[in-house]
């Protein structure tokens, strides 16, 4: 039985071009799930500053959803005292 290079160097070409098809969807695959965390972190960042605006302009009214704004303080005020903190350290 002799070797038969033409049928070798055929299915060479062929795993070719599956591993070549394989790296043209895990790309496109890759490409896809960045572009959708990227679109999430775009949504999530969207959200909060909705949020922050809602929270200024309604802070001193008596809306339904002033039962959050109490965390809110109290982080803004950890926040400012952590800054205080640090600024301390730096000095």
């Amino acid at each position: 039985m002799a070797f038969d290079f033409d049928k070798f160097k055929d299915n060479l070409i062929s795993v070719g071009k599956d591993v070549e098809e394989f790296a043209k969807d895990t790309t496109k695959l890759a490409q896809l799930k960045y572009d959708i965390h990227t679109k999430e972190d775009f949504l999530q960042k969207q959200y909060a500053l909705l949020g922050k605006a809602f929270y200024e302009a309604h802070k001193d009214e008596d809306v339904e959803e002033k039962v959050y704004f109490p965390s809110i303080i109290e982080a803004k005020a950890e926040l400012e005292r952590l800054n205080e903190e640090l600024n301390a350290l730096k000095s």
